[in-house]
Parts: C-alpha cells; structure tokens; sequence
C-alpha cells in the first residue's frame, strides 16, 4: 500500500504564526510533483556521516548545509509544507518510512529569538508523539550529526 503526499509547494509556507520571521530559501520545492508515494523519497547522508556512531564524530550542522548549497543538492530537500502533511498521516506511518531517525528539512528559517542565525527543522518520533524542533545551524555550534542511532538526514523527492 502507498501513503501518497498531497502538497500545494506553490502556496507560500505561513510564517504568520510568529515563530519563523524569514524563511532562507523560499524557491526550494516550487518545482515538486503536487503529489507523491513516500517510499518514493530518499534520505540524504553527508558523506562525513558514513560511519560515524560515536559522539563528537561525525559532520556539523553547518557544514552539511554548506555542502547542499555548494552541490545544488539543496533545491531537492522537501520543505516545511512537506513536513506538515507527512505529519498528518501521524507517528506511525512516520515510523514505518523513518524509523527513529531525526529528519530535517530544506526549509531554512530565521525565527523569533534566533539571534540572527539561521535554524532548521527537525522532526521524530517518540512513542507516539511526532516531534518538532528548531536546531541552529552555525559554524561553532557543536551539533553533529551521526550515521546511526537518531540519524539525521534530509529527505529528497526523486
């Protein structure tokens, strides 16, 4: 059975709930299917992140940001509207194509009392709750992301 995904990319993500002031590239996903299967989609790995379990190894936030901009490859990361209808279908379809891994998306953002840095959204389940968060994307932040245990990757539409 396929879990189909229905999003509008062409209507402007809501920035008017307050949180998020600007978002960093607003063109990402204007160019996606207006539908698709999830087992469609793949998830991305920063080539650092190839065998890094322990803490303290792996890549920074940073520094896979930067990558994705410098190899185009960020145009493919699905958005904030994604994020919002993969959430619909709940913790357990999120789970049956995610697992437990942390799954970011392209949807850059400044928000309210982010210091003028820019932050990324994260999204995961935890029993069955399905969680968002902000994480800051700086250079001397010492967020890393692993390939394994809350893996963290970005997600592509094919």
């Amino acid at each position: 059975m396929s879990d189909i995904i229905h999003v509008n990319h062409l209507r402007p993500y809501n920035t008017q709930d307050g949180f998020i002031t600007r978002l960093i590239h607003p063109e990402i996903g204007r160019d996606f299917p207006s539908q698709y299967d999830l087992a469609s989609i793949k998830s991305y790995i920063h080539p650092k992140q190839i065998g890094c379990v322990e803490p303290h190894t792996g890549v920074r936030a940073f520094e896979v940001y930067h990558h994705l901009i410098d190899h185009d490859l960020l145009r493919f990361a699905l958005t904030l509207q994604d994020a919002e209808e993969i959430k619909k279908l709940g913790p357990d379809i999120f789970r049956k194509y995610f697992g437990t891994n942390v799954i970011f998306w392209g949807s850059v953002a400044e928000i309210i009392g982010g210091r003028g840095q820019i932050w990324v959204m994260g999204m995961h389940c935890f029993g069955q709750l399905l969680l968002s968060s902000w994480h800051m994307i700086e250079e001397k932040t010492e967020v890393r992301l692993l390939q394994e245990d809350h893996r963290a990757g970005l997600l592509f539409v094919i």
